[in-house]
């Protein structure tokens, strides 16, 4: 069963520069993207868009994003931001000033605080992340969305606001879990496990 959180649709009607953004798959990468991420549908320039991460072992995955708002009315100062909502299941999250904060230090040792501690009058970078568990054959799906809209105001998302303007960035994410399949060996020895059960069943029925 996969757990999820909302997905917000990305778009380019905010003034959105990204400045700087990092990985965290169990070890630091910095801005390196590992290869289980499919970054094609991100736009590092704005910072909008959806980065896919896939995995079939247990883990964790987070990414780190700072993102400057109306960067050349407003400057790096003069944001917000702001956790809604409830986390799923392994989820965790944080919102601090990148450099007066301790965000990047949290990202870089996989220990999100599940903090929004960013003044209205500073700068602004959130994070995401997933702890998860699979069993043998699951596949696990991350998908990380940044977005000027929100489809579900319900589910948990993150924002990022310009106090003296009007762009909002939602930051959010989903985590899906795909069972897996037994192997057709197993099938194989299922099948011979019922035909050895029907067989007994029968020579008690002619003896």
């Amino acid at each position: 069963m996969g757990r999820t959180a909302c997905l917000a649709k990305p778009s380019l009607a905010v003034d959105s520069t990204l400045w700087d953004w990092a990985y965290n798959n169990g070890s630091f990468l910095g801005a390196t993207a590992p290869g289980n991420a499919d970054i094609s549908g991100f736009d590092f320039v704005t910072g909008l868009g959806t980065i896919v991460v896939t995995s079939n072992v247990s883990g964790y995955f987070g990414l780190y994003l700072d993102h400057d708002l109306a960067l050349n009315t407003t400057g790096f100062a003069w944001e917000a931001g702001t956790a809604v909502g409830s986390v799923a299941a392994g989820q965790s999250w944080e919102i601090d000033d990148p450099w007066n904060g301790d965000i990047y230090a949290n990202v870089a040792t996989g220990q999100l605080d599940n903090q929004a501690q960013a003044s209205s009058i500073g700068d602004v970078a959130m994070a995401l992340a997933w702890q998860y568990n699979l069993g043998a054959g699951d596949v696990a799906t991350m998908k990380f969305t940044v977005a000027d809209s929100l489809l579900c105001s319900t589910c948990f998302h993150l924002t990022q606001t310009d106090t003296l303007g009007s762009d909002t960035l939602y930051y959010s994410s989903t985590l899906e879990i795909t069972p897996g399949v037994p192997e057709p060996s197993t099938y194989a020895l299922m099948g011979i496990g019922l035909l050895g059960l029907w067989a007994m069943q029968r020579k008690r029925l002619e003896l």
